[in-house]
């Protein structure tokens, strides 16, 4: 019997080593982490947050092997993405601030759930000191963050057009997910415990 090896997989997948050690030092809050589902999903979070949500990736979701950013408009793009999908792996979709923008990303993101089998997490984050770098909120050194995780939105397999009301339910997840993560944080921050702990 020969032997089988694994497929080699895209770099894109660990966050660089600054990142990698800049998670080590953050102090999080998961609230919600086993809604992800174990075999991958389309994971929706705001691109503001996005350098703290790759930062302590692996260490908040363990046995996860970090996420691909969806990038490229190409089907060849979009195949790549189905196929890490249906591979286990997890493919992350940055949703703009602006509501045309955000509307058009989660759009995406149900075609991408829908033709790869998956479902699509909705995923808040705040850290309370971060660098503000772009449109992104780079969090500093032993920073304290909370990650919210909402219960997936399965996509149906029709109708073939996208009912609004399907965008506009995960936008709202989206957005009170990264509300209460806010709300989390600030309550951390004032009583010197994690939300739901002794500390």
């Amino acid at each position: 019997m020969g032997i089988t090896e694994a497929p080699s997989q895209p770099e894109s997948i660990r966050p660089a080593l600054p990142m990698r050690w800049l998670g080590t030092t953050l102090r999080v809050h998961l609230v919600g982490g086993g809604l992800l589902p174990a075999d991958g999903a389309v994971i929706a979070a705001q691109r503001a947050d996005l350098p703290a949500l790759r930062a302590v990736f692996e260490r908040c979701f363990p046995g996860r092997q970090g996420v691909v950013e969806q990038a490229g408009s190409t089907l060849a793009d979009r195949q790549a993405h189905i196929d890490r999908l249906q591979a286990g792996l997890d493919v992350l979709v940055p949703v703009e601030a602006d509501s045309t923008g955000a509307r058009h990303a989660i759009a995406c993101a149900i075609q991408l759930a829908r033709a790869a089998g998956k479902s699509i997490s909705p995923v808040g984050v705040h850290v309370g000191t971060g660098l503000t770098a772009g449109v992104s909120v780079l969090p500093l050194p032993w920073a304290r963050g909370v990650i919210v995780v909402e219960a997936p939105f399965r996509v149906p397999e029709q109708p073939e057009q996208v009912p609004d009301a399907w965008t506009a339910a995960i936008l709202h997840l989206l957005n009170r997910a990264s509300g209460l993560a806010r709300d989390y944080l600030a309550t951390w921050q004032h009583t010197g415990r994690r939300p739901g702990t002794g500390g």
